[in-house]
């Protein structure tokens, strides 16, 4: 005989669909409905974190950026032992613009973890403080060498900068551990562009654009490439004139 859920269970599974429901329709745009949704949810699950952080998105495309906030809050505090999720919500305060609450979830959380050293570094870097920024991008990859997205982060700083001298050494040495990686091929284009050699870039991406896994990457990188062989043709065209 097949036993029969259990109403615990019954209510976990409801809310559980309620919460995709609501999701399905933030993405669908229709932001009222999916508000009207969140709201009994939370109604019947005032401590589950995934709903109010659905709420939170839901407030910010709706413009409502202090409830928004509020609700992201309210989450953290659910969940503050968790260091994953402390991180994710500080990545969407940052995206909402609340560095100052951003930088109150990152305070305690323990600088020793590589992903934490990072969302130092990047609140910094989006409050403005480039210098501070660069120092913590530059001491976070010396303690972690490997870590892809640290020195992502760190040669993206250094171009934006005009740090050529060094962007181009951390990509020598990014490349060395990922040679096929799309993004720091992408980076060593834009590197060979700032410093006034777009036939190079050119290059670079046009096998760049090949190697990429993702339609949404290609798309990206082929029209850097028409941008690209755009300014080689007139910069060679500007060479010939001046020849002449």
């Amino acid at each position: 005989m097949v036993k029969s859920a259990s109403p615990a269970s019954k209510f976990r599974y409801n809310c559980l669909m309620q919460l995709k429901q609501a999701f399905q329709l933030l993405q669908q745009g229709q932001l009222d409905q999916a508000k009207s949704l969140c709201t009994e949810l939370i109604k019947l699950q005032p401590d589950q974190p995934r709903a109010l952080m659905l709420m939170s998105a839901i407030l910010h495309r709706q413009g409502d950026q202090q409830q928004a906030v509020e609700f992201l809050l309210k989450a953290a505090d659910l969940q503050a032992n968790d260091t994953a999720v402390q991180l994710q919500l500080v990545r969407a305060l940052r995206n909402m613009g609340a560095l100052s609450e951003a930088g109150q979830l990152l305070n305690p959380l323990d600088k020793n973890h590589p992903e934490v050293a990072l969302s130092v570094a990047q609140l910094a870097w989006q409050g403005g403080q480039y210098s501070t920024a660069l120092s913590d991008f530059a001491a976070a990859l010396q303690r972690w060498p490997e870590n892809r997205p640290i020195a992502l982060a760190y040669t993206r700083a250094l171009l934006r900068l005009g740090q050529l001298d060094d962007a181009e050494h951390t990509l020598q040495q990014a490349l060395g551990l990922w040679p096929e990686e799309v993004e720091f091929n992408h980076l060593q284009a834009v590197l060979h562009l700032d410093q006034g050699n777009p036939a190079v870039a050119l290059e670079y991406l046009q096998n760049t654009a090949a190697q990429a896994g993702s339609e949404s990457m290609a798309s990206r990188l082929l029209q850097a490439l028409q941008i690209l062989n755009g300014q080689a043709q007139r910069i060679t065209a500007n060479r010939e004139n001046a020849i002449e």
